[in-house]
């Protein structure tokens, strides 16, 4: 295995590890500096840092709602955003900021979106 490694390296010509790694490296700058810039426009409640693909999972451990207490103590005892793998997740933390948040964006969570997946689990009638 490591002879086959070696011959791979001395076999490919250094061009082509350069038109590899090149933007590789660009792409990793792109997403640097847009995530420490804040790319979004978006005025967004405080957060923990998040890990790359998981976000905030680590953080939420088998006691939830205890969880969530002790990160809102830290980042914000009203609002804060978790993103749980893919999702953002708005954490209202407070009795005033649940009831401000239900009553000027009621129309937003009273309906979910059209899900493929409920679709087929309740055979399309939802």
């Amino acid at each position: 295995m490591a002879n086959l490694v070696q011959e791979l390296m001395l076999e490919t010509p250094p061009r082509a590890w350069f038109l590899f790694l090149l933007p590789l490296l660009l792409l990793s700058l792109h997403h640097w500096f847009t995530r420490k810039t804040g790319s979004t426009g978006q005025r967004l409640p405080p957060s923990p840092p998040a890990l790359p693909i998981i976000g905030h999972l680590h953080l939420v451990g088998a006691l939830p709602h205890v969880s969530l207490r002790d990160l809102a103590r830290k980042h914000g005892p009203d609002v804060m955003l978790l993103r749980l793998g893919a999702v953002p997740t708005l954490v209202v933390s407070s009795p005033r900021a649940a009831e401000a948040v239900l009553r000027t964006h009621d129309h937003v969570l009273a309906s979910r979106p059209r899900s493929v997946v409920s679709d087929i689990i309740m055979y399309g009638s939802c």
